[in-house]
């Protein structure tokens, strides 16, 4: 298995000068299925643009990515698509073994 995962902190006190919640997941797929999980995912991401164009959950955090890169179009596109990109990489995704997990902490 191949484990991909990311973590963000979270302030849900709105007064809180400091982030008190992490929230750590990601997802495992078996070594076998690594490649055409990649591939599907680079087919659903093409249907918008191009096919290795970076995309996440919060993707307005990767304006500046897209800017410095000249492809302002591009963001602009998935931007606008977001929706439908997610919904395509997820249906794309659930072909296959994978397993996702999810922690989610409260920092005290």
């Amino acid at each position: 298995m191949r484990w991909y995962a990311d973590d963000s902190d979270l302030r849900v006190i709105k007064d809180l000068n400091f982030p008190n919640i992490v929230l750590f997941g990601g997802f495992a797929v078996p070594y076998e299925q690594e490649c055409a999980l990649r591939s599907a995912i680079e087919e659903a991401k093409a249907k918008f643009g191009h096919r290795r164009a970076p995309v996440k959950w919060n993707f307005k955090d990767l304006k500046s990515r897209y800017e410095q890169q000249g492809q302002k179009k591009t963001y602009d596109v998935f931007l606008k698509n977001m929706h439908d990109v997610r919904r395509e990489i997820f249906c794309a995704a659930a072909q296959f073994d994978i397993c996702i997990i999810f922690s989610l902490g409260r920092r005290v």
